[in-house]
């Protein structure tokens, strides 16, 4: 099933390399999500949430993340909130989804 987010992982994006970011695109590439990215965010987060919020965050930081734990590695979070968003827990998912709909970064 193809998901309206997938679209935009062809686009120009640095390469993650051994599940870190390209140190030069993390923090000082990151950029604003656009409204359409959101709408489409939560249009399928039900159905797929780890892998568009992957996605999401590979959007902000301009990299294609390979997997959910190299997206989660790259965020600027607690070692605490990353471990609950690798556990996968509907609280730290819901959480991250809230902060990119309101803020559109991180």
């Amino acid at each position: 099933m193809s998901m309206p987010l997938a679209a935009h992982r062809n686009r120009s994006k640095k390469t993650v390399a051994s599940g870190e970011p390209d140190s030069s695109a993390y923090p000082f590439h990151m950029r604003r999500l656009k409204k359409f990215e959101i709408e489409e965010l939560l249009a399928t987060y039900d159905a797929h949430s780890i892998a568009n919020l992957t996605i999401a965050v590979g959007l902000i930081f301009n990299v294609a993340f390979d997997s959910w734990e190299q997206a989660v590695a790259a965020l600027p979070f607690s070692d605490q909130r990353k471990q609950d968003l690798m556990m996968g827990t509907t609280q730290a998912l819901d959480q991250l989804l809230k902060q990119l709909v309101e803020e559109r970064t991180l």
